[in-house]
């Protein structure tokens, strides 16, 4: 745990130093508009986010391990124009806190499909493999469906196991 809040840690500098390309509005149902926005404009975008007073605050909430806070914060952040890979990113790791793997894993999985930093995409491709991992090798059927529900989530079917879900 303390490795992925030294991640968090990390990421929360670079998103405030450094901004990446994203998309604009959305959340996490649907991919970000195709809108002709200039690389330039997509990157002050997602500075502009970053380093909002309400996006510092849910990361903080988050550092603090007030993790329904900050999903709280995020979330409303992400429904009111803040949707970018930084907001997805924190939010999949408040769920990955909370334990509900499977919104976690989505989020993430935002990151990887529309993020455009390349560590920011490596930290999450590193997360998803590890909850891959700690759903496959559970000893308690908490959420043995995980993965399962992942995939039924995006319409792709089951699989993954019994009566489990996101949360």
């Amino acid at each position: 745990m303390r490795t992925i809040k030294r991640i968090a840690a990390v990421t929360l500098l670079l998103g405030t130093v450094m901004a990446s390309q994203s998309g604009s509005d959305c959340s996490l149902a649907k991919k970000p508009s195709s809108q002709k926005t200039s690389a330039k404009g997509r990157a002050a975008r997602d500075a502009a986010i970053a380093k909002s007073p309400a996006f510092v605050k849910a990361a903080r909430a988050y550092q603090q391990g007030k993790y329904k806070e900050a999903i709280t914060l995020l979330e409303n952040l992400d429904a009111h124009g803040g949707c970018c890979q930084w907001t997805h990113y924190y939010l999949g790791l408040c769920y990955q806190g909370l334990n509900q793997l499977g919104l976690s894993y989505r989020h993430y999985e935002w990151v990887l499909s529309f993020g455009k930093d390349p560590n920011l995409r490596r930290y999450s491709q590193f997360a998803q493999e590890t909850l891959t991992y700690y759903a496959a090798n559970r000893t308690y059927a908490g959420q043995s469906g995980i993965m399962g529900a992942v995939a039924e989530s995006r319409g792709g079917g089951g699989g993954g196991g019994g009566g489990g879900g996101f949360g």
